[in-house]
């Protein structure tokens, strides 16, 4: 086991000077999904549109945009911040305020511990350790993946789950967010990817990447949580009034059931082992919803 810090990164050569892994091709297009305190219903759409120079650095430019719907009426959409990634054999790197730091890193090993976000303003960033390595098929393609629990858990927004070489994390955001912006809500999970090349691949919990128009959306049921990952409480929030509230782990079996009669709850989950959950909730009329979570 070997332990990584990753430092500030500013290569000055440009990106088509070395091979490099398939990553951000033009057009990409990424699905999370996207809930805050007056936001329901929402995904963050994420699209490459073409390269950028960032430090001298050949870059993808990545423009997110969110959708959603207001807990006081009516229909929101708004951007966020671009983001400006590139990669080489092995790695994805994205640009920070400070640099060029290290995103995925394919070479990692089992045990191995490093750090992303080191340069957060607000947070020393967040430790990481590698529990599992290996490669996957996808869309008849063999991709290489690792698995990473996290360590330290001061807000819940940070990458964790399975990180998928071309798609990134398939379990969580794509992205580690700086901890001390409010206006990027609760992102995640993953829901689906598509580039020309590759196709479509969508999470097992939203199984499609084309979203409901506006008028099909009404009467949604949708229901959010947070923080995620979770230690001791998970709140849950939704739209409608929810009946029943069940956690699944990986098995499919479940390990929780409440009642609730309120359209937001707070659930301790102490008795739960770490790892990855699916919670379901019911709502009043009916409608089921589902989401993941992972317990720290």
């Amino acid at each position: 086991m070997k332990t990584i810090a990753f430092t500030n990164i500013l290569f000055i050569f440009c990106l088509s000077s070395f091979g490099q892994m398939t990553w951000a091709p033009d057009g990409a297009t990424w699905h999370f999904r996207y809930g805050e305190m007056c936001v329901y219903g929402g995904y963050c759409k994420i699209v490459v549109e073409g390269d950028s120079i960032v430090s001298g650095q050949t870059c993808k430019k990545m423009h997110p945009r969110v959708y959603g719907y207001l807990c006081t009426g009516g229909y929101t959409e708004f951007d966020l911040q671009d983001e400006f990634t590139y990669a080489d054999d092995d790695h994805v790197y994205h640009w920070t305020d400070a640099g060029f730091e290290t995103l995925y890193d394919f070479t990692l090993e089992q045990g191995d511990i490093y750090v992303v976000g080191a340069y957060d303003p607000c947070l020393a960033g967040d430790t990481l350790r590698v529990i599992e390595t290996g490669t996957m098929t996808i869309n008849a393609m063999s991709l290489r993946y690792y698995d990473v629990e996290l360590l330290n858990n001061t807000f819940g927004k940070t990458i964790y789950g399975r990180i998928v070489e071309r798609l990134g994390p398939i379990d969580s955001y794509l992205f580690a967010l700086p901890r001390c912006l409010t206006d990027y809500g609760n992102i995640g999970p993953f829901r689906c990817y598509y580039d020309d090349a590759f196709g479509e691949y969508s999470s097992n919990i939203v199984p499609y990447c084309d979203f409901l128009k506006i008028e099909e959306q009404i009467g949604l049921f949708d229901v959010s949580i947070y923080p995620n990952p979770v230690e001791h409480e998970l709140n849950i929030r939704s739209n409608s009034r929810i009946s029943d509230i069940s956690i699944s782990d990986c098995t499919g079996r479940v390990v929780i059931k409440f009642k609730s009669n309120a359209v937001q709850t707070q659930l301790n989950i102490d008795i739960l082992s770490n790892g990855y959950y699916i919670l379901t909730a019911t709502s009043e009329n009916g409608k089921t919803t589902s989401t993941k979570f992972s317990k720290q």
